[in-house]
C-alpha cells in the first residue's frame, strides 16, 4: 500500500459533500470485497488531489464551491449507475 494512508471529508454548511478514506485502516470502511486492495496511481493521485482540495476549502469562493459540488454530483450519479449495473 506504499505507507499511504489519507482520509479527507469534506462538509458545506454542516453536510457532507464528499469522502474518502484510503490506506490499510481504511479496509475496515471500504465495501465487501474492497478490502486489502491495491490502491492505483490514478486513484493516489485522485486522492492527492482532494487531500489539496481539503488542506484550502477555507479559502474557495462560493462559485468553485458550486462547480465542486456540481463534480460531485456528477461522480456520484456515476457511482450509483455502476452499483445499480446500469455501466452508463
Amino acid at each position: 500500500m506504499n505507507g499511504i494512508e489519507v482520509t479527507v471529508n469534506i462538509n458545506l454548511n454542516g453536510e457532507k459533500v464528499a469522502g474518502i478514506t484510503t490506506g490499510e485502516q481504511a479496509a475496515e470502511t471500504l465495501p465487501p470485497g474492497d478490502a486489502g486492495r491495491e490502491v492505483t496511481q490514478e486513484e493516489e493521485q485522485r486522492f492527492a488531489v482532494a487531500s489539496d482540495l481539503a488542506n484550502v476549502c477555507e479559502y474557495l469562493e462560493d462559485s468553485e464551491v458550486i462547480k465542486i459540488r456540481l463534480i460531485v454530483n456528477k461522480a456520484q450519479a456515476r457511482k450509483d449507475r455502476a452499483e445499480k449495473g446500469d455501466g452508463k
